[in-house]
């Protein structure tokens, strides 16, 4: 008898219905390693040939749902993606000028996480802020087709899940240094205000009594508002910001900074953006100072992928890894039907000397919880 569900259109072949009807099978209640039907029984049921049967199945083989055996049938697949597979979404790509570490940070770690357990695997889409760019399209046809868990959407492609083409597909979707003021929630931030008391705190540990700041773009009247309150001193114009199309310009910042008598420039430097940071010592030491000496550095740094320094500073800054496992939690509670208890979880400064300490991977924790059994992919990260 033939099914009165399949659905068929005029302009998909017919394979199309049958791999959106099996699909739907598996992510509405087929556990992984379920059996699926024969061959026969699909045809029968969807009515269609073994040829379109066929065609169906190599596609949803391709994009990992099901498995065969030889002699014994069809079988869903241990790892399907929508269960396993976490698509990263970003603005650019890593050859663009504006490419921020904080990105590499995260690609490097996804990877160290893909190998270490196995089970979970991560995609990256690039380049989804231009128009009709490959990466945008790749990206939503693999929503549309259930190939994906759920996203971690990079600032600058935000506007994608609210507004844009992903905003009707349902798929969770997590902002990474998210507004939530606007709606673009859950999110995970990272505790800029707690770095900053943090290299204060060190500066002044150091004993340092003048202060400048180096920084990527940001409210420089912001940070210099943040250094009155601190009580930290400093002069108005030692606060500079560079844009990203040209950071190596901050060597000529720091020519200016250091263009003092010693008693009376700074002695102590805060880099508030890694990307700067190679740059910043480059052109102390062009100035012919000795950090640790003449001045003190402390920098962000995205862990656990510090940027090399020719001279000694110290680091502070957030764990690539904390954010990805926030994130992979939330996809998971949301996938369950559960409802988050908070909007938003930010992720703390941390030195060196505190990376691997345990941290609080829970975050996102449901308020009441419709489904206890999470997949093993997350449960423990």
């Amino acid at each position: 008898m033939k099914s009165a569900t399949l659905q068929k259109t005029s302009k998909r072949p017919k394979s199309d219905d049958v791999v959106g009807q099996l699909r739907d099978q598996i992510i509405r209640g087929l556990q992984p390693s379920a059996r699926l039907a024969t061959f026969n029984e699909m045809e029968e049921s969807y009515g269609v040939s073994r040829a379109v049967l066929r065609e169906a199945v190599n596609q949803l083989k391709r994009d990992g749902f099901i498995y065969a055996v030889d002699r014994q049938g069809l079988y869903v697949a241990e790892r399907p993606p929508h269960l396993s597979r976490f698509g990263m979404v970003f603005p650019n790509n890593p050859s663009h000028r504006e490419w921020p570490r904080f990105y590499t940070a995260l690609q490097h770690e996804a990877t160290g996480i893909q190998q270490e357990r196995g089970d979970i695997s991560f995609s990256s889409y690039h380049d989804v802020a231009v128009e009709q760019s490959d990466g945008l399209a790749k990206l939503i046809k693999d929503a549309q087709a259930h190939r994906l868990a759920g996203l971690l959407l990079m600032p600058g492609s935000h506007p994608l899940g609210q507004t844009g083409p992903l905003a009707s597909i349902d798929i969770p979707k997590i902002y990474v240094c998210g507004a939530t003021e606007v709606g673009r929630t859950p999110s995970i931030g990272t505790d800029e205000i707690q770095m900053c008391d943090r290299m204060i705190e060190w500066l002044r540990g150091q004993g340092r009594q003048r202060v400048a700041v180096v920084a990527m773009w940001g409210n420089s009247e912001a940070q210099r508002a943040y250094l009155n309150e601190k009580k930290v001193p400093h002069r108005p114009h030692w606060v500079q910001t560079v844009g990203r199309d040209n950071i190596a310009d901050v060597r000529k910042v720091i020519a200016l900074l250091m263009d003092y008598p010693a008693d009376q420039r700074p002695d102590g430097l805060i880099v508030l953006d890694d990307n700067l940071t190679e740059h910043a010592v480059g052109g102390l030491l062009e100035c012919n100072l000795k950090i640790g000496q003449d001045i003190d550095v402390i920098a962000h740094c995205n862990w656990p992928w510090p940027v090399a320094s020719p001279a000694p500073i110290q680091r502070v800054g957030f764990h690539a890894r904390h954010v990805l496992s926030h994130g992979l939690r939330a996809i998971e509670l949301l996938r369950q039907g559960n409802t988050l208890r908070t909007d938003m979880v930010v992720v703390p400064a941390l030195f060196e000397e505190q990376m691997n300490q345990p941290f609080d991977s829970h975050s996102f924790e449901s308020v009441e919880r419709r489904n206890d059994r999470l997949s093993p992919a997350v449960s423990d990260l």
